[in-house]
C-alpha cells in the first residue's frame, strides 16, 4: 500500500465512517482534516 498524505473525514454520522480500523488508519497519515466532532473521536 502506498503511503497516504492526507485523510479527509467529511462526517462521522455513520458507524463505518470512523470505526476503530478507520481511526487507526487515519492516525498513520501526516494530516487529518475533519470537523470538531470527528476530531474528538480520533
Amino acid at each position: 500500500m502506498e503511503p497516504v498524505d492526507l485523510v479527509l473525514v467529511g462526517h462521522e454520522e455513520h458507524a463505518d465512517n470512523l470505526d476503530e480500523r478507520g481511526r487507526v488508519f487515519a492516525k498513520t497519515a501526516p494530516m487529518v482534516l475533519t470537523g470538531p466532532v470527528a476530531a474528538k473521536r480520533l
